[in-house]
């Protein structure tokens, strides 16, 4: 057995697939050290800040957005950047996105959350990615609860591809709770690997 010691190991320039490869199939490979780059790159979070109660309909949220900053919650690589409430995607791969939506009403009302997303800057009005919907069954009482929602997106663009969060009700006072200190409603992006 021999070793190799390099610094830097680059593909040809030739190559246009800016590829590398170690062994062939079948070939088991044993890393000693740390490899730095592999695994989770981007891991980041959300929340809304300020309550947003809405009426009949699908409601996007648009504002009143932060990342996360309490101590000691924290994230991992480039921030996911927002704009009117449509979410940009540092870097190109698979994300998993995962809504939570922290609800309270004291009237009778369906109450839902969707993961909107698209393909082209938002050309195609952003279609649903993922939708669910709660029954509450309110009288003199506020009730509440939480939604769960998730989805796999693949950013093979980050010019195009992005996502943005709305609420839908048939009521005029459900409210989305929110805060500036702790997650309540919020969202949650991971990069799982490359597209």
């Amino acid at each position: 057995m021999s070793t190799l010691k390099v610094s830097t190991i680059e593909p040809l320039d030739s190559d246009t697939t800016n590829t590398i490869t170690i062994g062939s199939a079948g070939d088991a490979i044993n890393l000693a050290g740390t490899v730095s780059g592999v695994g989770i790159t981007v891991a980041d979070e959300w929340r809304l800040t300020s309550a947003f109660t809405f009426n009949n309909g699908v409601q996007p949220i648009t504002a009143n957005l932060e990342r996360v900053d309490t101590a000691p919650q924290g994230q991992i690589g480039t921030a996911m950047s927002v704009s009117s409430g449509v979410f940009t995607f540092p870097s190109t791969g698979y994300y998993l996105i995962n809504y939570i939506v922290a609800y309270a009403s004291s009237t009778q009302a369906y109450i839902g959350g969707i993961i909107q997303g698209t393909t082209n800057n938002g050309a195609d009005n952003y279609p649903s990615l993922a939708r669910g919907f709660d029954r509450i069954q309110a009288g003199s009482v506020t009730l509440g609860g939480f939604l769960v929602y998730e989805t796999i997106v693949d950013v093979s663009d980050t010019s195009n591809v992005k996502v943005r969060f709305a609420i839908e009700s048939n009521g005029t006072s459900p409210s989305a709770q929110a805060s500036s200190s702790e997650n309540q409603t919020s969202m949650r992006f991971i990069r799982l690997g490359d597209t």
